[in-house]
């Protein structure tokens, strides 16, 4: 037996999808921001995972830390919990200055800083602080873009803005009075 879509069903005419834009609200539960869309704000740098080395990207805002593979910083370890820490990143309104903060997210192991165990507290972080989590050992670099001075290369600082208006072809509005009905193809 055939599926079929009965005629009296509204579909969107093809030239409406292409006019129709929205503009996404950045970091909204129904538009996550992507790593592309981030800025970037540091690293996390390892020995233990690779003798070679291993890094981390971190971001400004948040970066989830854990087993689970929906963690911003996935760690592949048993003693790492699946949502373990939250590193969050973000400039003091009062100064501009880089604020890090660490918190424990009731992980079965705990975090430790500079070789104390934050409990479940939030811990504000210095360039180069030291954490464990499970047998892994991180150290924290983090980059100032603002108080460093710097800034997108001319060229890019257009493709940029350009890049802020988002749209999508599955973002579409429709307006009941100007649809019309049309036959599946």
């Amino acid at each position: 037996m055939k599926n079929t879509i009965p005629e009296d069903n509204l579909s969107i005419n093809k030239e409406q999808e292409k006019q129709s834009k929205h503009t996404r609200v950045e970091g909204s539960e129904e538009q996550p921001l992507k790593s592309s869309d981030r800025i970037v704000a540091g690293f996390l740098v390892s020995f233990s995972a690779d003798p070679t080395g291993k890094y981390w990207v971190l971001y400004e805002g948040r970066n989830r830390i854990g087993s689970d593979r929906s963690n911003d910083v996935i760690i592949n370890d048993a003693n790492v919990s699946s949502n373990h820490a939250i590193l969050n990143i973000r400039h003091s309104v009062n100064d501009g200055r880089m604020l890090v903060a660490i918190s424990d997210q009731n992980s079965s192991n705990g975090t430790i800083v500079n070789k104390k165990d934050i409990e479940f507290a939030t811990l504000e972080l210095k360039n180069e602080d030291i954490i464990q989590m499970g047998s892994h050992e991180f150290g924290l670099l983090f980059i100032n873009k603002q108080a460093k001075g710097l800034e997108p290369a001319e060229g890019l600082k257009q493709s940029a803005q350009k890049s802020s208006q988002y749209t999508s072809p599955y973002d579409v509005s429709v307006k009941s009075n100007t649809s019309k009905r049309t036959k599946p193809e």
